[in-house]
């Protein structure tokens, strides 16, 4: 098991995709053969995200841009990784050899092992402060025995809280402290247990046959867990503290599993999970829109910074980011038009912004039976795709969307856009 990771261990991993300040999610990395399963961002540029399945085991990886480049190391597999502060954080993970508990107290540069435990998996990471923090997992063997330990000094000394007898309920996936008494955690047979006393007792509230991926509290009473009920996913939302909790049902997670949550409020939230899905909710999940991720890999896990300044980690190394919660800037902008259509953008030249208008004629012109999914996407004179704009179903109608290229050099550039049969391309200058 990796002991520690020091700046001399790591490489640079030079991600080949852009990130353009523009509107909706942009993917800044893929093709790593991992699964990124934990992402955290202490501010706009820098950050660190966690795999537990890589050819050599896990992944350790840190970005200072906002995920422009990342810097990486293998390690033990991990699965949950926090920061309290630019400086000090703390990943956890294991496997069947034993769990492990690793801190930084250097901004990641350098990371060290504080605890270790033979049979045991640790699953999910929450810090009140730089003293008091708790872990969740269980035990591997002989039975999958779920536990969480609790620190009062940074990390170096850890003691259990759940006892043996609970064993089976099963694993416990995650874990949710909102201050140093009052906590939650989550895991296989529906299970969530609360406690008011910091670890010391912990009360069962509810238990079924859903395995619960995560739980997030934005305070005292506000809380989400999701998780996984095949054939498909399952939300719930406390507004007492966990004493009653409501099933929350979008439509588009009735076949599809979802792992990752994350509120900035008790309003304004994300989730992802299979497929790609990202959906977003501004009033505290009565509605939800699905948001354009661009990519059906199964997505693990989210963290925003602020409203508009978020990362989603998931399967083969997908790492995405948005500079706008997540919407995509489109806007239906006149009457029902007859043809597709792919005007050129304005202003042409531009720096760094312009605007792109195309049209969707309506199913009855076109003699189908729904909305058609349409593809807009950039490319460099090489071919190579910048960015994905719109990859949707859309009804008929006009719409604008807007392109941001500040994060790229003056050039030539090509706009595409795909639907049914119908393809067009058309060519931009960058002027800067």
């Amino acid at each position: 098991m990796e002991k520690k990771i020091t700046s001399n261990l790591f490489l640079s991993l030079m991600l080949t995709t852009l990130t353009l300040a523009q509107a909706g999610w942009i993917q800044q990395s893929s093709g790593i053969p991992c699964s990124l399963v934990s992402v955290y961002f202490v501010n706009e540029n820098k950050g660190w995200a966690v795999s537990s399945s890589c050819p050599s085991g896990g992944l350790l990886m840190k970005t200072t841009d906002g995920g422009l480049h990342w810097i990486w190391n293998t390690t033990t597999m991990l699965f949950s990784i926090t920061f309290i502060n630019d400086n000090t954080g703390w990943t956890v993970g294991g496997d069947f050899n034993g769990g492990v508990i690793m801190k930084t107290a250097n901004g990641g540069t350098n990371w060290y092992t504080q605890f270790e435990l033979e049979g045991f998996g640790f699953t999910s990471v929450s810090f009140i402060d730089e003293n008091i923090g708790y872990v969740a997992g269980g035990q591997f063997t002989p039975y999958r025995w779920g536990t969480v330990f609790r620190t009062n000094n940074g990390g170096n000394d850890w003691f259990i809280t759940i006892p043996y007898a609970y064993s089976t309920e099963g694993f416990l996936n995650s874990v949710c402290f909102v201050n140093q008494n009052l906590g939650w955690v989550v895991g296989e047979n529906g299970v969530i247990r609360k406690t008011t006393n910091g670890g010391t007792d912990w009360d069962i509230q509810t238990k079924g046959d859903a395995n619960l991926q995560e739980v997030f509290f934005v305070n005292e009473s506000i809380g989400w867990v999701v998780g996984r009920k095949p054939p498909g996913g399952i939300i719930l939302k406390s507004t007492n503290g966990g004493s009653n909790w409501i099933t929350i049902s979008p439509g588009i997670i009735s076949d599809k599993f979802v792992d990752g949550v994350y509120f900035l409020d008790e309003f304004t939230g994300w989730i992802v999970g299979e497929d790609g899905l990202i959906i977003k909710t501004t009033d505290g999940g009565n509605s939800w829109d699905i948001q354009n991720s661009g990519t059906t890999n199964f997505l693990h896990s989210v963290h925003f910074i602020d409203q508009f300044t978020g990362w989603a980690v998931g399967n083969d190394g997908t790492i995405l980011h948005t500079t706008s919660g997540g919407v995509t800037s489109v806007e239906e902008i006149n009457d029902t038009p007859k043809i597709f259509s792919l005007e050129q953008n304005y202003p042409n030249p531009f720096n760094p912004t312009t605007k792109i208008k195309f049209s969707v004629p309506s199913v009855t012109l076109r003699q189908a039976q729904s909305d058609i999914l349409v593809t807009l996407k950039v490319y460099d004179v090489l071919g190579n795709e910048i960015a994905t704009l719109v990859n949707e179903e859309k009804p008929a109608g006009t719409y604008e969307v807007e392109f941001n290229a500040a994060a790229l050099p003056s050039g030539i550039y090509f706009y595409q856009l795909k639907a049914e049969e119908f393809t067009q391309t058309k060519k931009t200058l960058l002027l800067k």
